[in-house]
């Protein structure tokens, strides 16, 4: 709730959920991506702050459960991240069970919320180059300036190899799977349930439990 209530004073009067005006096409593409993904506060906020549900997949229960006791700041580590430093979730549950594990077996899944104040949209056009089309110039800092996420539109095939999806001409859309959140300050993620699932293919996982 502090998290939600700090966003919403920091954007003063601006309508628009995201203060930075962008005129770049495929930008302008992937934050209304975003915005469609946006819920209903799960505790009383103003209207101007906004949150995704999200889900990280755990390597283990012990994981899971650490996130539950004390937030995702466990998820701060010191190796590089493919669209900036800082603490990744997914709004996708399919694509959070792909980090939590392919081989047979119970796996866990972390669900909660994300608040989103000022996000930087991932695009192709302007966050990779022509030398290195698998890895942005995003890799391995920190969020820009002025914004507390970055949002990038995940297309899985093999020509992109789970980076951010192209523009498309003919539909006017970013082809994407799915979506990756990232986050730099721990108080912009609300975790809430633990989710233990099985995989019946590496499409769609079989949830059996969810525990709070």
């Amino acid at each position: 709730c502090s998290a939600l209530t700090k966003i919403n004073n920091r954007r003063g009067d601006h309508a628009s959920p995201f203060n930075a005006i962008t005129t770049d096409i495929e930008k302008v593409c992937v934050l209304d991506r975003l915005k469609s993904l946006f819920e209903s506060a799960p505790v009383p906020v103003q209207e101007r702050a906004r949150v995704v549900r999200v889900w990280h997949g755990c390597s283990s229960e012990r994981n899971a459960d650490s996130i539950l006791a004390t937030g995702f700041a466990s998820l701060c580590k010191t190796d590089d991240g493919f669209f900036g430093n800082g603490m990744y979730v997914t709004p996708q549950a399919a694509y959070a069970g792909y980090y939590a594990g392919l081989q047979p077996g119970e796996h866990f899944a972390i669900c909660g919320w994300a608040a989103i104040g000022l996000a930087y949209p991932v695009s192709r056009s302007v966050d990779y180059t022509e030398d290195d089309p698998f890895k942005s110039t995003l890799f391995g800092v920190p969020l820009k300036p002025g914004s507390d996420a970055h949002f990038a539109a995940i297309n899985v095939s093999d020509e992109y190899k789970f980076q951010a999806g192209p523009y498309n001409n003919r539909t006017g859309r970013i082809d994407a799977d799915y979506d990756e959140i990232v986050v730099a300050q721990e108080s912009h993620l609300l975790p809430r349930f633990k989710v233990v699932f099985e995989w019946n293919n590496p499409s769609t996982p079989m949830i059996s439990r969810s525990c709070n």
